[in-house]
């Protein structure tokens, strides 16, 4: 992903402005990656003007699509008070989708389990 280079640094010069852009068009076409990295760069104020609720939409909507580490990144702002907790129902089902694209079974399933 374009905008991942961008971010790191590889192979071109590091660029958050960069990486916001290049990760804002690959999120537009529904890429879950770039959706919870573009909601870090929110969550941070990289490249783009902070947002804690533009964040936690992106976070969301890669987290529908089965992203593991975007169900993380809304879950850190949800206990800091910073975004709102989904349903339970609505989390097993994201941690279900996260199973099924090949993500860390058994932290899916511990996490079921504690819920």
């Amino acid at each position: 992903m374009v905008g991942m280079r961008y971010l790191e640094g590889n192979g071109t010069e590091q660029s958050d402005a960069e990486a916001a852009r290049w990760l804002t068009a690959s999120a537009e076409q529904g890429n879950d990656d770039a959706k919870a990295e573009l909601g870090r760069l929110f969550e941070e104020g990289r490249g783009v003007d902070r947002s804690d609720d533009r964040a936690a939409g992106l976070y969301r909507d890669a987290a529908e699509q089965g992203q593991e580490s975007a169900v993380f990144f809304l879950m850190t702002m949800v206990d800091d008070g910073r975004a709102d907790s989904p349903s339970d129902e609505e989390l097993a089902g994201w941690y279900r989708k996260a199973m099924r694209h090949g993500s860390n079974k058994d932290g899916c399933i511990n996490a079921l389990v504690i819920m």
